[in-house]
């Protein structure tokens, strides 16, 4: 049974959403009312969707994912003239991820199950993962089924964090345990697996110590929209190269240019005065083909040894809690609001202290 499944993944940058999406999530299907393959599951995450502090303290979190949500239900809409379901939704920090199924999909679904991953500094989540797994019956009957898994992840910046995002990948498989009745122990035992986000890779200037791509000569080929030269220096693509991320994964052909940097409201503009660009989203939104088979005629199968980290439960609890620690910290502190509230509580009691001691002194004065 073959599934269409379409993809989408939108950094926001802290920032309400306000572009129309159709064209986003559908570019092929632009000209025309409807899609000629309409999508059976449609997943979007967002990275940095929600304003810092706010985020870690999930304030505003639900107003914003209703906002987001209506907006992608128009471009669904518009494109496909279906009604889609959504299955489920998740907000963890700056992360959100959005599942949407076609209406005659909705009753195969037997059960879903989702997991949040904090990897940032003790296992705050500003940084790592949201997964959805959907547990779909393939027969008539009812009696066989296969696992669809969605993971939507931000890992660490800055072009020289390389090792850094590697980890953070790594973090992610191992503490990532939902079994369904013991049959998926880890990620790469489902079915099928779909990792996608703002990976944050970059374009490796200095790539095998023999800098052939200087930072000019990068800007004239992203400028003459020549980025296919540029792919085999894509930290991403050099680290999967070299067997340290993505062990199993496939990448489809990457024919768009690096979704990294532009300047704000531009979108052919790069900005290099402070990053390097790479191809930070894959996909930005792209449509795949997935063939739901039984099992007992499974002719591939990608064996990987993944060993879970036992402590992944305690990680969690540490992570949640100082995630709210973080965030309001930040808030009290990091917010000019919230400083000068802060200012202004300080000189009061400053002020009051001072009164009272006058009134104390002028008291015991006439005693």
């Amino acid at each position: 049974m073959p599934l269409n499944v379409l993809i989408g993944t939108y950094n926001l940058n802290q920032r309400l959403l306000n572009q129309e999406l159709t064209s986003w999530l559908f570019p092929l299907s632009t000209s025309s009312p409807s899609l000629l393959e309409k999508p059976d599951i449609i997943a979007i995450g967002f990275q940095e969707f929600n304003e810092y502090p706010n985020a870690f303290l999930n304030i505003n979190s639900e107003t914003r994912i209703k906002h987001c949500e209506g907006m992608i239900e128009r471009a669904i809409y518009n494109c496909t003239r279906e009604r889609y379901y959504q299955v489920t939704r998740s907000i963890f920090v700056g992360l959100a991820l959005v599942i949407y199924v076609r209406d005659e999909l909705i009753n195969q679904i037997k059960d879903v199950e989702v997991e949040q991953i904090g990897v940032g500094p003790m296992w705050i989540g500003n940084k790592g993962a949201i997964v959805v797994r959907l547990i779909i019956f393939i027969d008539p009957n009812r009696e066989n089924v296969n696992s669809v898994c969605f993971v939507c992840a931000h890992l660490a910046p800055h072009s020289k964090n390389v090792l850094k995002r590697n980890k953070d990948f790594q973090s992610i498989i191992q503490r990532l345990s939902t079994p369904y009745k013991k049959k998926y122990d880890t990620m790469y035992d489902n079915d099928y697996v779909f990792f996608f986000g703002d990976l944050n890779y970059r374009i490796e200037l200095n790539y095998l110590k023999n800098p052939s791509l200087t930072i000019s000569r990068l800007m004239n080929l992203l400028n003459t929209n020549q980025h296919q030269l540029v792919l085999p220096f894509d930290q991403l693509n050099i680290e999967r190269k070299r067997g340290r991320v993505f062990n199993g994964f496939q990448e489809g052909e990457v024919k768009f240019s690096p979704t990294y940097k532009y300047y704000v409201d531009t979108f052919d503009s790069f900005n290099f005065s402070k990053r390097i660009p790479g191809w930070y989203h894959k996909p930005v939104s792209a449509l795949f083909t997935i063939n739901f088979i039984p099992p007992n005629i499974k002719t591939t199968n990608v064996t990987i040894n993944i060993k879970i980290d036992k402590w992944r439960v305690v990680k969690k609890v540490i992570g949640n809690i100082f995630t709210r620690i973080s965030g309001l910290l930040w808030w009290l502190f990091g917010t000019r609001r919230c400083i000068k509230l802060f200012f202004v509580l300080i000189t009061s009691i400053l002020i009051s202290w001072y009164f009272i001691n006058l009134l104390l002194i002028k008291y015991r004065g006439k005693s």
